[in-house]
């Protein structure tokens, strides 16, 4: 048995550690054991490290690792599964939330919400989802009051035609010029209201035809004040115009829709100004803008109202509008004609104690 182990690994030297028997190896690792007679060296014995583990204890080592391996190795593929599972629930979950989301929105339920649980993508696609989700909701609610208040408008002019015609029917009015007057200025309101109301579904549906070619601004005005001054003075009130510039201001409009632009806004000053008063309308040049500002004197407008002047069908006061004919219109209709041009439209308080309208309109 040692013969079998050792003979191949032993290797016999002499003093000068020069091989006297045994297989030629490297003696870098090998154990060096002296063989002497008395004092004296004689000669070296080289134990060669061995390559194969015949051991019996050494084996069972090597198998006892080989088998922790494979556990941790089976741990760690355990591990690795489970975290995988961990992190895919974590990235399905808002996924799932976003497609229930998506499915309750295409069914009309615009009031849904996704909780957000981080700041990554997946959070940020959720704040995205919860926007558009708020936006339909809002558009919906708008979509809803603008479909009651237009029942609600046509519905009053409607009732006063079916009343008057009743009343001829009846007998108890008769049909005379003042009688075919009065159903034919309801006519005409009924008229105008519908024609507002088709101008500004096309504004939204992007089919409001727009000529735009170059218009001298300045020209435009003189029209429409010269037209309504007679207007004015009827109502008892006067109206002002200061030029900026003698010469023309150009800019890139339609000719026609510019013009009615101006005619709703100072209508609506002629409706609404207490007799007595005036509207003043002045015009400014910067490199780029022209500023067009429309002030006129008492009653004012409420704080809260300033920033409602432009949405469809709003009033300040209903009845006192409704009675003066206007149907909340006029103002929407300018907004969406100066949204035509690249243009901004406000209100805000007149230094005259009435209100005022700001007017930017891009230069040619």
């Amino acid at each position: 048995m040692l013969s079998k182990f050792l003979g191949s690994r032993l290797q016999l030297l002499n003093a000068d550690k020069q091989k006297i028997a045994g297989l030629a190896t490297e003696l870098d690792h090998s154990v060096l054991r002296p063989i002497q007679q008395g004092n004296n060296i004689v000669g070296w014995l080289a134990l060669h490290s061995s390559d194969l583990i015949n051991d019996h204890l050494a084996q069972l080592f090597v198998e006892q690792q080989i088998r922790n391996n494979y556990r941790i190795a089976g741990l760690t593929l355990c591990l690795a599964i489970l975290g995988a599972l961990l992190l895919t629930r974590k990235l399905l979950m808002p996924i799932q939330r976003l497609t229930l989301g998506a499915k309750a929105l295409v069914a009309g339920a615009y009031n849904t919400q996704i909780n957000v649980s981080s700041n990554d993508e997946l959070g940020q696609l959720a704040d995205n989802f919860n926007l558009l989700a708020r936006t339909l909701h809002r558009n919906e609610q708008l979509r809803k009051h603008w479909i009651a208040d237009i029942s609600h408008e046509l519905r009053t002019p409607l009732a006063i035609l079916q009343g008057e015609i009743e009343a001829v029917q009846d007998g108890i009015r008769e049909l005379s010029q003042d009688t075919l007057q009065s159903l034919h200025a309801e006519v005409i309101n009924l008229t105008q209201l519908v024609d507002d109301l088709y101008e500004l579904s096309l504004s939204d549906l992007g089919a409001n035809h727009y000529s735009q070619t170059a218009v001298d601004l300045s020209e435009c005005l003189d029209d429409v004040v010269q037209s309504f001054a007679s207007r004015f003075k009827a109502s008892g009130l006067e109206l002002r115009f200061s030029h900026a510039s003698e010469t023309a201001i150009l800019i890139q409009a339609d000719a026609r829709r510019l013009r009615q632009l101006l005619v709703n806004i100072l209508e609506n000053s002629r409706r609404y100004s207490t007799a007595g008063g005036f509207c003043d309308i002045s015009v400014s040049c910067s490199d780029t803008l022209i500023t067009i500002i429309i002030q006129d004197t008492p009653p004012g407008v409420p704080d809260a109202s300033l920033a409602k002047l432009f949405e469809r069908l709003y009033r300040v006061d209903k009845s006192r509008n409704r009675e003066l004919g206007g149907a909340g219109l006029g103002l929407a209709i300018c907004k969406a004609i100066v949204s035509a041009h690249h243009g901004d439209i406000h209100a805000f308080h007149s230094s005259y104690g009435g209100l005022g309208i700001k007017i930017t309109l891009p230069l040619q």
